[in-house]
């Protein structure tokens, strides 16, 4: 008897239609019991949670894409600068304030440069001036020396021709008689 009542029950459980378990969200849709988990799986009237990371949100499957045009949590593309953002951050973003905070950057990062070459600059002029002194120094003290050695040898010569000319007019005494010059005779 059970085997003659088994395909009846088959029949008859396959003929039975489920409503929707989204029913009171407004999904009037019934349909065979083999059919119903894949059509829960994909009702437009099943809850949908905004997958954008923070964003709580739960609404209909057919109302999702009215949330993604306008979760907070979504992320948009800014149309100047192509930057990514979370819509919320979006309505704050101003290019050309991020613009200049980076022109601000760079200038800041510009200015160090030149502090760090103005000192490299004063450091390197400081260690010439002190090669310059070094060098004017060693120069003087040659000017010195050489004029010193000049000195000696003019000295030397000046002494020398002294002497010849002492030992000249000795042998040579010349006198003036009326404008006529007389060689005399050494004694």
């Amino acid at each position: 008897q059970l085997r003659a009542v088994a395909p009846k029950i088959r029949e008859y459980h396959s003929s039975l239609r489920l409503r929707c378990g989204n029913w009171s969200k407004g999904c009037r849709i019934s349909t065979p019991i083999a059919e119903m988990v894949a059509h829960e799986e994909d009702c437009s009237h099943g809850d949908w949670s905004c997958p954008n990371e923070g964003c709580t949100v739960v609404t209909l499957r057919k109302d999702a894409h009215l949330h993604e045009q306008i979760c907070q949590h979504g992320l948009v593309v800014c149309q100047d600068c192509s930057e990514r953002m979370p819509r919320s951050r979006y309505a704050k973003h101003n290019c050309s304030m991020d613009l200049l905070h980076g022109i601000a950057a760079s200038v800041r990062d510009m200015n160090s440069h030149m502090t760090t070459l103005e000192n490299y600059f004063k450091e390197t002029e400081r260690r010439l001036d002190t090669r310059m002194k070094k060098l004017e120094d060693d120069l003087l003290d040659f000017r010195s020396q050489l004029t010193d050695r000049i000195e000696e040898k003019l000295e030397g010569r000046v002494a020398f021709i002294n002497d010849e000319t002492t030992q000249v007019g000795a042998v040579f005494r010349v006198r003036s008689h009326h404008g006529n010059w007389v060689r005399s005779r050494p004694n």
